[in-house]
């Protein structure tokens, strides 16, 4: 994550400053959280590193980790299967509900503030890797229309990382300080109905004990979100016809 010298980005400095171990672990446990909801799994081997603590610096946080048992190994077809699970109506309103406490927070700094963001997840496969079912990720969109102004828009696509398959996944976001965002649990969750990555080239698990830790090998990687406190409406992303789900 990083934020750009605003007052918004000030919070964060002043928190981090007082207590650098505290801010880094607050940064793992909502990780920790989202990951869980994503994925249905916990993240391990993490380590976060907090900079740009100076005045006129952009406050930078770094985290990287991994995911228990992310991948499963279905023999019948020797394939290797990523699910990001479906959202629920429950995973949904602390969604909302958080993005509701994001608005009182940057409306209490500037009542007609707007935050961007951008975050982009590199999910890297195992050398070997083949992506049997990349066309899925090729160019999408999906849209969601938060009401009042503000929105998320994500994008996919398949790449390489150091010559490993990587599936790309980028989110931009505008969020203003008012109106409240209306959207209702029911339509975000439709609007997010899970997706899978399957590959092959990878050798199966070496017995029955592996089973408990199959994601061995796969990391998936939070390696940027920028995110920026601006004053003035206007501008914004681009948007798509869809309203909601993915737009082919």
């Amino acid at each position: 994550m990083q934020l750009y010298p605003s007052a918004l980005a000030d919070v964060f400095k002043r928190d981090a400053t007082q207590d650098i171990e505290g801010a880094k672990k607050a940064m793992i446990t909502s990780l920790q959280q989202s990951y869980a909801q994503i994925f249905g799994k916990n993240i391990i081997n993490y380590s976060c590193e907090i900079d740009g603590l100076g005045e006129g610096d952009n406050f930078t946080t770094i985290t990287v980790f991994d995911i228990e048992s992310c991948a499963v190994f279905n023999s019948g077809d020797n394939v290797w299967t990523i699910t990001f699970i479906p959202m629920t109506v429950e995973i949904a309103q602390d969604r909302i509900d958080s993005t509701k406490t994001s608005q009182n927070i940057i409306r209490a700094l500037a009542s007609d503030a707007q935050l961007q963001s951008t975050a982009v997840m590199n999910i890297i496969l195992p050398e070997g890797a083949q992506i049997i079912n990349g066309i899925e990720f090729e160019n999408k969109i999906r849209y969601e229309n938060r009401g009042g102004g503000s929105y998320q828009q994500s994008t996919s696509r398949v790449g390489t990382i150091n010559g490993q398959a990587t599936v790309v996944l980028t989110s931009e976001s505008l969020l203003l300080a008012s109106p409240e965002i209306t959207i209702t649990p029911a339509e975000l969750a439709s609007a997010n109905p899970g997706l899978q990555i399957r590959y092959t080239g990878v050798p199966p698990p070496p017995g029955p004990d592996y089973l408990l830790y199959i994601g061995v090998g796969v990391t998936a990687v939070a390696v940027l979100a920028a995110i920026i406190l601006v004053k003035r409406r206007g501008g914004g992303l681009p948007k798509t016809p869809s309203d909601k789900g993915w737009a082919f």
